[in-house]
């Protein structure tokens, strides 16, 4: 559910009840699988949303915002930096620009940090935490290939 309707508001109940759990076991099981809580794991997919829009579909930082579920610009350009180092157009100029230079090895980066909560697990989110959260996210998103979030998760979705 929060990685196919991830620009909608999450409400841990709702997916505390779609997998017959209390909502703080629900909490407990979904920090151990992701390294994160579900809100920190919903921003995390928005975020690495938006910066796949912005890089394959050129669409701007605000445009993007709006489109994975941001009501605020300024509060997602201060997420994303938080997560990626650095303001979301520079991020993307940058991509593009390592991308045309053939720059392999950052082209690598960028498809993990794009696949790593999306693609794995449950998800990922960030809640604007810190920058070493992004780091620690991949990794845990990475690992994590099992357990009872998961087999939830494809109930949820």
């Amino acid at each position: 559910m929060i990685n196919r309707q991830y620009e909608r508001p999450i409400r841990v109940e709702e997916l505390a009840d779609a997998v017959n759990m209390s909502v703080s076991a629900f909490h407990k099981h979904f920090k151990r699988v992701t390294a994160m809580s579900p809100l920190q794991y919903q921003k995390t997919v928005r975020l690495q949303e938006a910066k796949r829009l912005m890089l394959s579909e050129a669409v701007s930082a605000s445009e993007a915002a709006f489109r994975v579920g941001y009501e605020s610009p300024s509060q997602f350009s201060r997420e994303y930096a938080r997560l990626y180092g650095r303001p979301p157009m520079q991020d993307v100029q940058e991509l593009r620009e390592a991308a045309a230079s053939g720059a392999g090895e950052t082209g690598g980066g960028t498809g993990g940090d794009t696949n790593g909560a999306g693609g794995d697990a449950v998800g990922e989110i960030t809640n604007g935490t810190g920058g070493d959260t992004g780091g620690d996210t991949n990794g845990a998103g990475g690992d994590t290939g099992g357990g009872m979030v998961v087999g939830a998760a494809s109930r949820l979705e």
